[in-house]
């Protein structure tokens, strides 16, 4: 006997949401996309803005971290810098996507280049364990698409920020309006249509980039 596979059908994912919930994005181009599968968020223009690196808290050390830069793809959100180990005249540090993921480790003295990247200093009062700052990276949102989750991907779409309530597709060089869970909702993870390959560990890994970076929660 021959077997059918339903597809996932509009808006069958979403458990609860608040009025606040839906907002409409741009799909990128040359996508296919199926009712509620995760998307990701990328920048499609230079308008990212970088912010300084601001204590977080009061902190013992006063070192500086100087210009900070971000990759042209970098997620948008707040990167942190906690540091984890004291040492005169040092300190070891490490840096935090948005999403709470690693980005990875440095210490005072030597460039760091990352996905955020700046050449800090060492102050008059060393840096202790515990020590915080906060980057602020953003972009314009006319300049932000939204593309198919990628839980492989290198440029942004590697984190999960939205569920597409409905089915699209998007020709070359050609965007779309589209109707999205972006924010504040609870979603029935056995209900969303998640992409070929994905395994326990990336539908982790998205399930806790949409709580903490949209308060989506997956149930």
């Amino acid at each position: 006997m021959q077997e059918f596979t339903e597809k996932s059908r509009s808006i069958e994912a979403v458990l609860r949401e608040l009025p606040i919930s839906r907002r409409k994005g741009i799909l990128a181009a040359s996508q296919t996309i199926a009712a509620c599968s995760l998307l990701a968020l990328v920048a499609v223009a230079a308008s990212q803005q970088v912010g300084a690196a601001t204590a977080i808290g009061v902190n013992a050390g006063n070192g500086a971290f100087g210009a900070v830069t971000a990759d042209d793809n970098a997620p948008a959100g707040r990167y942190t810098i906690v540091f984890v180990e004291a040492e005169a005249n040092a300190g070891r540090y490490v840096v935090y996507k948005p999403d709470g993921t690693e980005d990875g480790h440095g210490a005072i003295g030597a460039a760091y280049n990352g996905t955020i990247n700046f050449n800090p200093a060492d102050g008059a009062n060393d840096f202790k364990a515990g020590d915080s700052f906060y980057v602020d990276v953003s972009y314009d949102p006319a300049d932000q698409q939204y593309v198919a989750w990628d839980p492989d991907g290198a440029d942004g779409s590697e984190v999960a920020s939205a569920m597409s309530l409905y089915a699209y597709e998007t020709g070359e060089g050609e965007t779309l309006d589209i109707a999205t869970i972006d924010r504040l909702a609870d979603l029935n993870t056995n209900l969303i249509a998640w992409p070929d390959g994905a395994d326990d560990d990336a539908k982790a890994a998205a399930a806790a980039s949409l709580e903490k970076l949209k308060g989506i929660r997956l149930f």
